[in-house]
């Protein structure tokens, strides 16, 4: 049997009892098959933040009313919720943090059309959290705000079955008034709030803990006085939700709460989008009208598909911002055409003359089509009269110096022509044009050196102190200035100064016909290059011969000593004549004195051990200094400045090296090795347990030592393991012939020793008891 139902979208709601029963329809029908298209509305409801509160069960749910199409038709800006149910996790997220009951919205009218953008806050009303507001039951204050307590009896209903872990089914009976928060009572390791819609099927959950089966939103870790919250710009996107603090300090700092209003700015634009009207209920048609005036030349007139040929009034039916009909009505007026002329007289050098974006040339009439003082279309007509322009030159020479040269207001800066317009006797332009020479000022420059004595300096009247430049105006054979520059460059004394050092044995020393016979400064008057005299002055420093004493320490093993050329074998002083900075002789005394070798400090020798064995420290004796250990022959690697170093490795030979240092000198290096070597296991093939003390243990000597992961067992001779020793234990707890507290008789019995190492195979064979 085929059944198709489909229900389309309409903007009114319908009655609870009729909601039920398509529900009903839907489920009973599953069996067959079922083609539904049930309430395409994309209109729903999805989690914005759960809290579990900072202590006890402080709970509360905070729902939004969304169009997840993102496409809102205003008359159908609200969502039907009468029926949808809130539950805990129902064992389809997981076995654990499953709450008998659930809870739902009652069948109030209240419900019926809650709309788009409206945020829903239930809270726990037997122990409110501290940070919910005050209840908001009016939905048509405009704030889009809900605050209601689960256990508000009209508003909300009960049931104290849930449908088990499966994901549509609950049951349409056995509802009572007012919620029960317990029913949903949220498990702090782990578990899941969900919202089911009216089919009984799930349209949003959030879990987190060890509920982590088929959920939207899921948080890893335990929920313990956390809040959930959404703050992106998709609440199914895991990574537009976070997990923070619900106020208690003491399990977690901080308080990121916020009840009854968004969680962050992006929440907030996420919330607004969806927004109509600020929550108030919308109208579903309204009317208007509009008063238009025309001119007459825009007729015929469209206007949403109506078409006006005159003045009138007619309707039409539109869409108003919410999406439902709007009759606006048009009041159309048209204006007439307005018709005039005007008469004007200008010059001619005004042409080409521009009226109204028409172009004259010459005189004539031509019209325009203008706008009225009512916007519509005026033609208006220009008779045009053109009066002609007088015209004459003048021709002018002048000197440069007499520029810049005015002339009827206007100004020349060179030769050249230019023109002046006045007025003529009918009030119209007369161009004169001036034509202008212009007798260029001759100029000139001289250029002179002088000496500094020389100065003051006279040149053509005019007196110079120092270097400079200056001008003196004469007359050309034109009648016009010519102006002559002097630039002077005066030349001055030359001062310098040389600095020399030389060695005492120099004296006396001549420059330049002066004479030094000891340090001192000398000046002589020479002449430069240009002529004038230059002062220069010497500084002559004199060095005498150095002498110094230079004590020096070595080690007695640092012999023979070089120094500066001269070998020192033995402590001793040697007189040695170098040079100093200067270049000059310098005596230098040299005392040179040994420090003794310390001995070489003694060890407890080379030493050897098996391979794994724990090695013992190393101790070095003798000599009076510190110690120092070394890793290699060189002695360039420390390891330590104690009495003793401990080897770490535990197989191969390795070598350690111990010097003593005294005062400041190292001894010889005495070298100790260290040898690690594979040793054996002795397995005795018999003991004697009777209580002697004597063999009365199956000893097997350093197998732990040797085989420190090996594990022992023993069998009789029905191959029933009668010992097992602790896995590199067997020497602090070996085989006493007994079996759980009781002696074995005398017999002999089988044993397989497991070394746990890749390169040896178990040991396996007999041991005897003997009594």
């Amino acid at each position: 049997m085929l059944y198709l139902l489909n229900i389309i979208r309409i903007k009114f709601w319908l009655p609870f009892e009729i909601l039920t029963t398509l529900s009903f329809l839907k489920k009973s029908l599953s069996c067959s098959v079922l083609i539904l298209s049930y309430f395409s509305f994309s209109q729903t409801l999805v989690i914005n933040e759960f809290s579990n509160g900072p202590s006890g069960v402080q709970e509360y749910l905070e729902l939004i009313a969304v169009d997840t199409s993102q496409s809102n038709n205003g008359c159908n800006a609200c969502i039907d919720i009468r029926g949808w149910i809130i539950d805990d996790n129902n064992g389809y997220h997981g076995s654990l943090g499953i709450a008998s009951g659930c809870n739902r919205f009652s069948n109030d009218i209240f419900w019926s059309c809650i709309p788009l953008g409206t945020m829903i806050t239930i809270y726990n009303g037997t122990e409110t959290n501290i940070d919910m507001p005050a209840d908001d039951i009016n939905i048509n204050d405009g704030n889009c705000r809900l605050v209601v307590p689960l256990e508000n009896a009209t508003l909300f209903e009960s049931n104290p079955n849930t449908p088990g872990a499966v994901i549509c089914d609950y049951p349409n009976t056995g509802w009572t008034n007012g919620g029960i928060w317990s029913r949903i009572g949220m498990r702090n390791a782990g578990d899941c709030i969900r919202l089911v819609d009216l089919n009984g099927c799930e349209v949003f959950s959030l879990s987190y803990g060890d509920i982590t089966l088929n959920s939207t939103i899921y948080f890893a870790g335990s929920g313990i006085d956390d809040v959930f919250y959404f703050t992106g710009n998709n609440p199914y996107n895991q990574a537009d939700w976070l997990q923070g603090c619900a106020g208690d300090p003491g399990a977690c700092p901080g308080n990121d709460q916020t009840p009854g209003t968004p969680n962050s700015n992006l929440n907030d634009a996420y919330i607004s989008q969806f927004t109509v009207n600020d929550c108030q209920p919308i109208s579903t048609s309204d009317t208007s009208s509009v008063n238009l005036s025309i001119c007459e030349n825009e007729l015929p007139y469209t206007w949403n598909g109506l078409t006006f040929s005159a003045s009138g009034i007619q309707s039409v039916t539109l869409s108003n911002t919410f999406g439902c009909d709007s009759i606006v009505s048009l009041n159309l007026n048209v204006n007439e055409v307005d018709t005039s002329t005007a008469n004007l007289s200008i010059c001619e050098n005004e042409l080409p003359y521009t009226w109204n974006g028409i172009v004259f040339s010459v005189s004539g009439s031509q019209s325009v089509i203008l706008s009225s003082s009512q916007g519509c279309d005026s033609l208006v007509t220009l008779n045009l009269n053109v009066n002609g322009v007088d015209t004459n030159t003048v021709n002018l020479t002048v000197c440069e110096n007499e520029l810049p040269y005015a002339w009827n207001g206007i100004t020349f800066s060179a030769s050249g022509s230019q023109s002046a317009t006045l007025s003529s006797s009918l009030g119209c332009d007369s161009l004169v044009t001036l034509n202008l020479t212009v007798n260029q000022v001759d100029t000139s420059i001289v250029t002179l050196t002088v000496c500094e004595n020389e100065l003051p300096y006279i040149w053509n009247g005019l007196t110079f102190s120092a270097s400079g430049s200056q001008s003196a105006t004469l007359s050309s054979s034109l009648g016009c200035d010519s102006v002559v520059t002097l630039n002077l460059n005066v030349n001055e004394v030359d001062t310098s100064t040389v600095y020399l050092t030389l060695c005492e044995n120099e004296l006396p020393y001549i420059w330049n016909g002066i004479t030094f016979s000891a340090s001192g400064s000398q000046s002589v008057t020479l002449s430069s290059s240009l002529g004038c005299d230059s002062l220069v002055t010497l500084n002559l420093n004199v060095s005498g011969v150095d002498t110094s004493t230079v004590n020096l320490t070595v080690c007695e093993n640092e012999l023979p000593y070089a120094w500066n050329g001269f070998i020192f074998s033995s402590a001793g002083t040697q007189i040695i004549n170098l040079f100093n900075s200067s270049g000059c002789d310098s005596t230098v005394n040299m005392v040179l004195s040994v420090t003794a070798t310390p001995a070489t400090p003694s060890t407890s020798g080379n030493m050897q051990y098996c391979i794994n064995e724990e090695p013992g420290p190393i101790e070095a004796n003798g000599g009076s200094g510190s110690y120092t250990w070394y890793a290699d022959a060189e002695l360039l690697e420390i390891l330590s400045y104690d009495s003793q170093i401990t080897p770490e490795v535990y197989s191969g030979n390795i070598n350690y090296y111990v010097t003593t240092t005294e005062n400041g000198c190292e001894s010889v290096a005495q070298i100790i090795t260290v040898q690690f070597q594979a040793c054996s296991v002795v397995i005795p093939s018999a003991f004697t347990p009777n209580g002697d003390e004597i063999n009365d243990f199956w000893e097997i000597k350093d197998l732990d030592l040797i085989y420190p992961n090996s594990i022992v067992q023993v069998f009789n001779r029905w191959g029933n393991k009668i010992y097992e020793s602790q896995k590199g234990n067997y020497e602090n707890m070996p085989w006493n012939g007994e079996i759980n507290g009781t002696p074995l008789p005398v017999a002999t019995y089988y044993y397989i020793i497991y070394y746990n190492d890749d390169s040896l195979e178990p040991s396996n064979g007999i041991v005897s008891i003997l009594k």
